[in-house]
C-alpha cells in the first residue's frame, strides 16, 4: 500500500488493462489514501492492471507524488502482491563452469538455489589442494588463458579453444599440467567451505550466488580510461548484465543493494558490491594487461563493481528477460 498526505489532494491515477496479466486475482487491490482534512480519501486500482501514479494534486502548494517519480510505471508481482519497477533487461548471461578460467556466454541460464547450473563447479588444483589463484600467484597466470565450457560430456577445458577434453579425463589433466609447467588436476569445488569434503576442494570465497553487472557502470568505467584498457564485460565474469531503462552515470548497480530484483521468473535479493581484486587486470584471451581498470575502480567505485545476490525464487532466466525492481 502506497499513502501520501495533504491537506486537500486530489488522486488522479492512469490505468490500463494488461492482457498478459489476467490471471491475477481481482479480488487485489492497490489502495492510494489522500487525507483531506480528518477524511482518508480512499481509490482503488485492479491489480492486473499496469498502473501510471501520476501525481496528486496538492491545493495549497505542490504537487505530491505517491512514493515514486511521476514517470515510473509500475505493476503488481502477481506472486507477492508487491509494487515492482521496470528497471531494465537482461543483455548478457555467463557461466564460468571452472573458478578462473574464461567461462561461455549462454542464451538461458537455469538457477538453482546456488546460482548459475554448473557455475564454478570446478577448479584446478596443484599437489597441495590448493586451488590455482591468478590474482595472487604468479605461476597461475596461464589459467585465464584456458577455457571451460559445457559441452556433451558435461563440463569441459581446452587450453586453446580447439581440442575439449572432459574435466574429469586424464587428458584434461595431461593437459593442464602440460600447459602449467607443474602437475595440477581438476576437481569438483564445494558451494561453501563449511562444505568441503574429501570428494570436493574449498571454494576459493563464499559469495554471492550471482554476479549482477549493468551496461551503465561498464560505459562509465570505460569513460574513466583510455580505448588501450578494452573495459570489456569479460574482464568482470559476471553471470548477469542488465541494459538499464533509463541511462545513468557512474556505477548504478550500488542502487540495488538491499533490494530484490524479478529477473523473469527468478527472483533474487541483492546484497552487496563486488569487491574487485587484481584479476580484473590480467591479460586474459585478447585482453591485455590493464591496472588502470582496477584503479579506477578503486577510485571512482569504492573498490566494487558490480553487486553480488543470492536466489529466493529459482527459475531459467534467457536473454530480453525484463528485470523488475521490487
Amino acid at each position: 500500500m502506497m499513502a501520501a498526505g495533504c491537506h486537500q489532494a486530489q488522486s488522479i491515477i492512469s490505468a490500463t488493462r494488461h492482457a498478459d496479466h489476467a490471471a491475477i486475482p481481482s479480488d487485489l487491490w492497490i489502495h492510494f489514501h489522500a487525507r483531506e482534512g480528518n477524511r482518508v480519501a480512499r481509490t482503488q486500482v485492479d491489480a492486473g492492471a499496469w498502473i501510471i501514479p501520476t501525481f496528486l494534486t496538492a491545493v495549497a502548494r505542490r504537487p505530491v507524488v505517491l512514493g515514486v517519480a511521476p514517470s515510473m510505471l509500475q505493476k503488481i508481482d502477481g506472486r507477492d502482491g508487491n509494487m515492482v519497477e521496470r528497471w531494465g533487461t537482461v543483455a548478457e548471461l555467463w557461466r564460468y563452469p571452472v573458478s578462473s578460467l574464461r567461462g561461455e556466454r549462454i542464451g538461458t541460464a537455469p538457477l538453482d538455489t546456488h546460482g548459475v547450473l554448473h557455475d564454478r563447479g570446478w577448479g584446478l588444483i596443484d599437489e597441495t589442494g590448493s586451488v590455482a589463484a591468478p590474482e595472487t600467484e604468479r605461476r597461475w597466470r596461464f589459467v585465464p588463458d584456458m577455457l571451460a565450457r559445457i559441452g556433451k560430456t558435461g563440463v569441459e577445458i581446452s587450453t586453446d579453444g580447439t581440442e575439449w577434453l572432459a574435466v574429469a579425463s586424464k587428458a584434461a589433466t595431461a593437459a593442464a599440467s602440460e600447459r602449467a609447467g607443474f602437475p595440477v588436476t581438476f576437481r569438483p569445488l564445494a558451494i561453501t567451505t563449511e562444505t568441503t569434503s574429501a570428494a570436493q576442494a574449498a571454494p576459493r570465497y563464499d559469495r554471492g550466488h550471482l554476479h549482477i553487472l549493468t551496461t551503465a557502470s561498464l560505459r562509465s568505467l570505460a569513460d574513466l580510461l583510455s580505448p588501450e584498457a578494452l573495459v570489456d564485460v569479460r574482464r568482470f565474469r559476471p553471470n548477469i548484465v542488465i541494459d538499464m531503462d533509463r541511462a545513468e552515470a557512474g556505477f548504478p548497480d550500488r542502487q540495488l543493494i538491499g533490494k530484490q530484483l524479478r529477473i523473469g521468473d527468478a527472483l533474487v535479493a541483492v546484497k552487496e558490491p563486488c569487491e574487485r581484486c587484481s584479476f580484473t587486470a590480467l591479460a586474459q584471451g585478447e585482453l591485455p594487461f590493464a591496472k588502470d581498470v582496477l584503479h579506477a575502480i578503486a577510485r571512482h567505485g569504492g573498490g566494487g563493481f558490480g553487486v553480488l545476490a543470492s536466489v529466493i525464487e529459482t527459475a531459467p532466466i534467457r536473454d530480453g528477460d525484463p528485470v523488475r525492481l521490487i
